[in-house]
């Protein structure tokens, strides 16, 4: 026995039961979408949307913020899920990442279009001085982005402060062979 009615939508309530809550988030919280939940619940698709949509007369907001908490936790998901595998060779992160980008709008890093942008063989030449003045030109030309700028800002601070580490452990290694040298002479 089917549970398709004749015009081709799955038989179910046209009102919601609140008591589906748990499994509707638990089936999110593990990367399940509305197309799934609705399944589940044995209704159309539009049935789901109707519910969801404050204008509709089967508004149930119940279900609607049952539905955006869900939303959140099948994005956290794929967002651990992705993280969680990121040394796998078999995981295909490409097609997970256009996935999360059709399904929760993420965008898509344009760094394609920043390194044609950047002289990536001058810019490994400066100093971090320079190289914030290197990126503030080519951001002042909209040649890069402000996020791809405060990113690299942040990487040559890093790298500054790494350089004055590096600095200070010379530093300290020769007042230890000069004390060593000393103590030898004395």
């Amino acid at each position: 026995m089917s549970d398709v009615s004749k015009g081709g939508r799955p038989k179910g309530s046209s009102v919601y039961d609140p008591e589906k809550n748990k499994d509707v988030l638990e089936m999110m919280s593990n990367g399940a979408t509305v197309v799934e939940v609705a399944v589940y619940l044995g209704i159309s698709r539009e049935t789901l949307y109707d519910w969801c949509n404050s204008k509709s007369p089967r508004f149930s907001k119940c279900f609607s913020d049952t539905i955006n908490l869900g939303k959140l936790a099948a994005e956290a998901w794929t967002a651990r899920d992705i993280r969680d595998n990121r040394d796998n060779p078999k995981y295909n992160h490409m097609s997970m990442h256009r996935s999360a980008t059709n399904r929760f709008g993420w965008e898509t890093r344009k760094s394609a279009n920043v390194t044609n942008k950047i002289d990536t063989e001058y810019y490994s030449t400066l100093n971090p001085t320079d190289k914030l003045l290197y990126l503030r030109k080519l951001r002042d030309l909209g040649d890069i982005s402000d996020k791809y700028f405060k990113n690299e800002m942040e990487a040559i601070k890093l790298e500054g402060d790494l350089n004055q580490i590096e600095e200070l452990q010379t530093q300290v290694k020769e007042l230890k062979s000069a004390m060593e040298f000393q103590k030898k002479g004395v």
